[in-house]
């Protein structure tokens, strides 16, 4: 979802499914059939509020964000941070409310997009509140047991069209950490003027510093006796929503998933003038402060619709500039005839493919998309989880709608651990979830490979249609074999 808004640790930690009579939850979600024998999905949470945000918490339990109001957007709504845990091996995971916006005194907003650990400390954003609140983890992680330390807020320009809703983090020393946020543009297809946004701490000592907006930042973080905020430093600009962030932890590299812009002449459609993107910031560049790096909104990006063809802000063609920042992709439709609409849009999160799956599926990314904020029910074809290959540089959708079982709603969060991928729900079927209460619609699922997932009771089947990427698969695997040789 272009206005709207993601965390990947390659642990040895791993949620198992039951060997037991406990009937798991399977679920066919739409699965390429190329994968369709070799993957096993299972609802490992259910009736949540708008779940958004995953991590794992240093006992290896799970940790997402959830949505209390009469809508995602409710000034008033509150936020909880619940944790996750399959203590009886059923493959269903146990809820605990960790932190309680709504228990008076408490301070979480609701429109929770997204949560980063920092060693004992937790940051979690909430999207239209301007915030990123901070906790800390007690000796315990039983109900309550979050310690709320203060917040870093924002202020947007008035009427601001996008927010700061992803974050990252990468340790650069034994207490210390890079914490990466982006911010929004504040108008669809214009920069944003500088320094026109603001970040300052509460209760967190940060003084008020001017910043620039279509951008990513890094906020140096020490933690140990206490938790220190240093001066955020600029280190990208031209990026209209970086609305998926993510670290290569074995290279230090930045993964960014960025939302193209929206239609300037109806965007009641929900349709696209420019194309989303995968886009990297290697260590180097993320370290080299005399430059930041212009990744070209709104002066340049790939149309939607129309590969090779390069628009700026207003909708007008204009040349190829080799001085912005190439994407290492753009998501354009896919062109398959026996599939109409297999479309991508709104990226709202990526993490780095678990290292138990598949060959062909665990040397690359996987890219959660949001689609369309409003759509009827059925209708929401541009919502897709991608898998995109390193080596091949090329994608192809793992889990559509557009497929038989493609009942799922909008992919907000990913969470990598060494055997399974785990992916938010914000809402299964529902075209006007953002205009009513969650409802308790929201799933988190668990997509673990056949060959180390355990046994699923049956009956259990996947079917689908194929989307593309067969040919792309078959070089990686020449290239991966090859360059074992």
């Amino acid at each position: 979802m272009k206005n709207f808004l993601r965390i990947a640790g390659l642990t040895s930690f791993s949620l198992g499914l039951s060997l037991s009579g406990e009937v798991v939850r399977a679920t066919n979600l739409g699965i390429d059939p190329i994968f369709q024998s070799q993957f096993q999905i299972t609802e490992f949470a259910t009736g949540l509020d708008f779940p958004t945000g995953l991590v794992q918490l240093k006992d290896g339990s799970l940790l997402v964000g959830t949505t209390q109001g009469s809508n995602f957007f409710d000034a008033n709504s509150t936020g909880q941070l619940v944790r996750l845990q399959d203590t009886n091996g059923d493959g269903v995971a146990e809820k605990t409310i960790l932190y309680d916006g709504a228990i008076a005194g408490n301070k979480l907003p609701g429109g929770i997009s997204g949560i980063r650990a920092v060693n004992d400390y937790l940051f979690v954003t909430s999207f239209d509140r301007d915030r990123i609140s901070v906790f800390q983890q007690g000796a315990n992680l039983s109900a309550n047991s979050l310690v709320f330390k203060g917040s870093l807020d924002f202020t947007f320009p008035a009427n601001r069209y996008q927010a700061t809703s992803s974050l990252a983090v990468r340790q650069t020393g034994m207490n210390e950490f890079d914490l990466f946020f982006n911010l929004g543009a504040a108008v669809n297809n214009l920069a944003t003027p500088p320094n026109s946004i603001s970040i300052s701490g509460v209760g967190i000592a940060l003084p008020p510093t001017a910043l620039t907006g279509d951008s990513i930042y890094k906020l140096p973080i020490t933690t140990g006796s206490g938790l220190t905020i240093g001066t955020p430093t600029l280190v990208a600009t031209g990026l209209r929503n970086a609305a998926a962030l993510e670290v290569d932890k074995k290279t230090g590299d930045l993964y960014i998933g960025e939302n193209g812009i929206d239609s300037i002449t109806n965007v009641a459609l929900y349709q696209s003038l420019t194309a989303d993107e995968l886009n990297r910031l290697t260590a180097a560049q993320l370290d080299e402060n005399l430059v930041v790096e212009n990744f070209g909104f709104p002066a340049y990006g790939e149309k939607y619709g129309s590969p090779g063809t390069f628009v700026n802000g207003e909708g007008q063609d204009v040349s190829i500039n080799s001085s912005f920042i190439k994407p290492l992709t753009t998501f354009q439709p896919i062109s398959d005839p026996t599939i109409p609409g297999a479309e991508s849009t709104g990226v709202a999160t990526l993490a780095f493919a678990p290292t138990s799956f598949p060959d062909e599926l665990n040397d690359g990314l996987f890219l959660g998309f949001f689609g369309r904020l409003a759509y009827e029910d059925g209708d929401d074809l541009k919502n897709p989880l991608v898998y995109y290959d390193l080596a091949t540089n090329s994608y192809s959708h793992f889990l559509s709608t557009n497929r038989s079982g493609g009942s799922f709603g909008h992919f907000s969060s990913l969470l990598s651990t060494q055997d399974s991928l785990f992916a938010t729900d914000m809402g299964a079927g529902s075209g006007l979830l953002f205009s009513s209460p969650g409802l308790g619609l929201g799933k988190v699922y668990q997509i673990q490979a056949t060959q180390t997932a355990q046994a699923v009771p049956e009956p259990f089947t996947i079917v689908g249609t194929l989307i593309g990427g067969t040919a792309a698969l078959r070089m990686r695997k020449k290239l991966k074999d090859g360059n074992k040789a």
